[in-house]
């Protein structure tokens, strides 16, 4: 077989994931998922703004982000209190990103639950979620948007002493669903608004479900939001 000089096949590329010039606002952002989140789009070129309860940890992930050449900038907040919320995408915003991973947990069995702890799984894992994604969807009707908000295989099973934290995730996991139908067709192809809306995978609103097991360390949590 004689090869030409020319001869060669058209090798295929695949699509570039990039998200500079784009901004992202990353709740929880301080560690754990959050703080992989974080560090996935931020390799990604977007720039980034970090929130979570505890400042000093947040300094440390900042701190950390930019040491790697990173943009991200730590902002103190309570996603529970809307207000603060809403003055926060008022002073920050609009964002291009959204990725919503604070979250709790109160692990015990159903009947010995209490009020306060009832209150708030379902304030931080549900309550806060809703409004934090309906105030960053505000901003994204110009141009289009992502909002990611991070679920768990309690969003659509049950388990032993999870009956407060797997109402919380399957009220989070209904929440996105529905929104996902209802800002849908704000979008038309080719023009601007919020993206076409999948509730699970695609683009637009999604939901993300970390296995337990397959998600113990930062690096590869990082990788499943990519």
């Amino acid at each position: 077989m004689v090869l030409r000089s020319g001869d060669r096949n058209p090798v295929p590329v695949t699509p570039s994931f990039r998200l500079d010039g784009k901004r992202a606002l990353v709740t929880g952002g301080s560690k754990g998922i959050g703080f992989a989140c974080a560090a996935a789009v931020a390799e990604a070129g977007a720039s980034l703004v970090i929130v979570a309860r505890d400042s000093r940890q947040l300094g440390i992930a900042a701190r950390s982000l930019r040491d790697e050449g990173f943009r991200a900038r730590p902002v103190a907040l309570d996603v529970t209190d809307r207000q603060a919320v809403v003055r926060l995408l008022e002073d920050e915003g609009p964002f291009d990103i959204l990725i919503n991973s604070a979250g709790m947990a109160r692990h015990t069995p159903a009947m010995e639950a209490g009020e306060a702890d009832f209150d708030e799984v379902m304030g931080l894992n549900a309550r806060s979620a809703f409004f934090i994604a309906c105030e960053a969807a505000k901003g994204m009707k110009a141009n289009g948007g992502s909002i990611i908000q991070v679920s768990s295989q309690m969003g659509f099973v049950g388990g032993q002493d999870r009956a407060v934290y797997s109402a919380s995730k399957h009220a989070l996991e209904g929440m996105t669903k529905s929104m996902a139908i209802e800002w849908g067709p704000l979008r038309h192809p080719g023009q601007h608004g919020l993206p076409d809306l999948h509730p699970d995978r695609t683009h637009g609103v999604h939901l993300c479900r970390p296995r337990k097991g397959e998600m113990d360390q930062v690096q590869d949590q990082a990788g499943s939001y990519r």
